[in-house]
């Protein structure tokens, strides 16, 4: 039994914290969980009742009454197990009876007693019996009337007939009106503590079905936050990866690549027929425009990463105006004329990035020059007194305007169809408007298919207080290896070629080694004016390699020897690394003999890389070349390649 009153508690209080429950339910709980009051009732009627009674008829009655409450709550329990399927009006006309028949079983002993001996002390006993009563039926049946006035109708008609046979029908009349008065009252009172109840109940329902929303509002926020928390790891991880592959491919490609443009440095050098120089032309120009590709994807990834770095530096309009002009070359034998003005309140210099203000405006006009086949571009530098503009405008092929919006996404083409007559990697427009956005301007187009575009680059640079710093392009003027004691390590055979090719053509003692390893033990057995190191490298880094060299510096005291990092890891956070890690500079894979000559030079002068060293002063050391001597390694190179 034991067992069975567990269980049907548990069932009880499951069925309590049900929020949705009816009102049989509500009144069932209450009659079950009133048990302990129900019982002290009884004692205590029952230690009262023998003043009236006798010990004898008070223990018989005590008994009677537990044994009916005991009976009821079994009654209660199991009629909870099933409270759910129980129609309420069905259910509370059950409880009803139930308290009408528990009425009878109390009050039968009492009232007959007091009718038979027409004792005084049982009507007095009767009638605080029958208030007490209607108090415990008040807190425990408050959630229905019909329960109420079934469990309180026995007393007080038991008391009505109590007092007409103590104190006969005369006296009797008085008190029964009394009596109703007083029923009457009561019920008054059980109807307002009803609905007062009932309305309680209802306002702690609705509690409850709030709380029970709000906690599945957090079991599905904290789920929600679980798989958000698990997407966010996931594309972390996944721009981690891409970010690493980036770097791997960036790195491999370059070093095939270096063999390629290297090499033809040095041919363009020699003597060629010009059949030769039109062919070697081509895969220069080739090579330049895989390397600019490359660039381009590593421009994005660099931008996507947030770690692209602008320049504080000074953006010359007619500068730019000069290099837009410097197309023109690629015009000839089409029928397309190309215009550069520069108005009034636009000319002079500007505060800003003169490097990716420059990217931005020669990829516009990259595309507008490949996008027409006859008419005209023109580029136009205005002020609109809070911006600069730059505007391009074709009279080329145009832009479908379903696909406008489309076009500055990365690898998004305006021709997207399987003959592709344009080509281009569709990463220019993207680059465009990323840089623009990072220099706080905006980058707008329109277009009609058939007519031309017309691309507006606003920027909001200020006046610049300073002119720019223009570096010699002299190449006559290049910095004199002549002479100079080279260390290089670089384990790709290719690249030892092109190394040796062209540091021996201008002069240079070339020392070759393998690895790190091999770096470090000869470094120890000789004196070196320079250290080329490789990154990448069996047995030993050139990192590990670098930080060997500087550690035995400091211990014997020995003169600091000046070390570029010679990688295709060409990226702005690989050239801080490598500068703190004890490197002087870098020169980046594919090499451009005459970066890397002025990159030489000015380390040798300084004992410190620049962070252009394009632009380093020539040597001072009478190493400059004079005009009239003989011809430089990478005169008539052109443009070199930036890497």
């Amino acid at each position: 039994m034991r067992a069975g009153l567990q269980s049907s508690s548990r069932i009880d209080r499951d069925a309590i914290s049900d929020e949705r429950r009816t009102t049989y339910q509500l009144t069932l709980a209450a009659l079950t969980y009133s048990w302990v009051r129900q019982s002290t009732f009884n004692i205590a009627v029952g230690l009262a009742f023998s003043l009236v009674g006798g010990p004898l008829a008070a223990l018989c009655w005590t008994s009677s009454l537990c044994l009916v409450d005991l009976t009821l709550q079994l009654i209660y329990r199991r009629l909870t197990i099933h409270a759910a399927e129980v129609d309420s009006e069905r259910g509370l006309v059950w409880l009803g009876w139930l308290g009408f028949i528990k009425s009878l079983a109390w009050f039968t002993l009492p009232a007959g007693f007091t009718v038979l001996h027409h004792s005084y002390a049982g009507l007095a006993f009767v009638g605080v019996q029958a208030t007490g009563l209607t108090a415990l039926a008040v807190s425990t049946a408050r959630n229905s009337q019909r329960v109420l006035l079934a469990i309180v109708v026995v007393p007080v008609v038991a008391l009505a007939v109590c007092v007409v046979a103590t104190v006969g029908p005369g006296r009797g009349a008085g008190a029964l009106c009394e009596m109703l008065v007083l029923a009457f009252a009561l019920w008054l009172i059980s109807a307002g503590t009803s609905r007062v109840v009932s309305d309680w109940n209802q306002a702690d329902t609705q509690r409850l079905l709030a709380m029970a929303e709000l906690r599945d509002a957090l079991t599905r926020s904290e789920s929600a936050e679980g798989r958000l928390s698990i997407a966010l790891g996931r594309a972390e991880a996944a721009s981690q990866a891409k970010s690493e592959f980036l770097a791997t491919m960036s790195h491999e490609i370059r070093t095939p690549l270096n063999g390629v443009l290297g090499m033809a440095q040095v041919m363009e050098a020699d003597e060629l027929s010009d059949t030769q120089r039109e062919r070697l032309r081509i895969i220069c120009t080739s090579g330049e425009s895989l390397l600019t590709l490359l660039n381009d994807l590593l421009d994005l990834s660099k931008i996507e990463a947030g770690k692209v770095e602008l320049e504080d530096g000074v953006v010359d309009t007619e500068a730019l105006a000069a290099g837009a002009r410097a197309f023109a070359p690629l015009l000839l034998g089409r029928d397309i004329g190309l215009t550069v003005t520069v108005s009034p309140e636009a000319r002079g210099c500007w505060s800003g990035d003169p490097a990716r203000v420059r990217q931005v405006l020669h990829n516009l006009i990259s595309n507008a020059l490949k996008f027409t086949r006859q008419g005209a571009v023109s580029v136009d530098f205005s002020h609109d007194g809070a911006a600069l503009i730059l505007a391009v405008e074709d009279t080329g092929v145009g832009i479908d305007a379903a696909r406008l919006a489309e076009i500055f996404e990365p690898f998004v083409q305006a021709d997207a169809s399987t003959t592709r007559r344009y080509g281009g990697s569709g990463l220019g427009l993207a680059i465009c408007r990323d840089l623009t956005a990072l220099m706080g301007g905006t980058v707008d187009v329109a277009s009609t298919e058939g007519v031309g575009s017309r691309f507006t680059v606003s920027l909001p640079l200020l006046r610049a207080d300073h002119e720019p710093v223009t570096p010699g392009a002299d190449l006559s003027t290049l910095p004199s290896l002549e002479g100079l004691r080279v260390l290089a390590a670089e384990d790709n055979p290719v690249n030892q070629t092109v190394l040796r090719t062209l540091l021996e053509a201008c002069g240079v003692e070339l020392t070759m080694v393998s690895d790190g390893a091999e770096a470090v033990e000869a470094w120890r057995g000789g004196r070196w004016d320079l250290v080329l190191m490789d990154i990448h490298m069996p047995v030993m880094d050139g990192i590990t390699a670098v930080s060997t060299i500087r550690e035995a510096e400091r211990e014997a005291r020995r003169e600091r020897t000046p070390i570029i990092a010679l990688t295709a890891n060409a990226m702005n956070h690989h050239r801080t690394e490598y500068i703190s890690l004890g490197m002087d500079a870098l020169i980046a894979k594919p090499i451009d003999l005459e970066v890397m000559i002025r990159t030489m030079g000015a380390v040798l002068e300084t004992g410190a890389g620049d962070d252009e060293p394009a632009a380093a002063p020539p040597l001072g050391r009478s190493r400059t070349r004079k005009a009239g001597g003989r011809e430089p390694i990478g005169s008539g190179l052109g443009s070199p390649t930036t890497a």
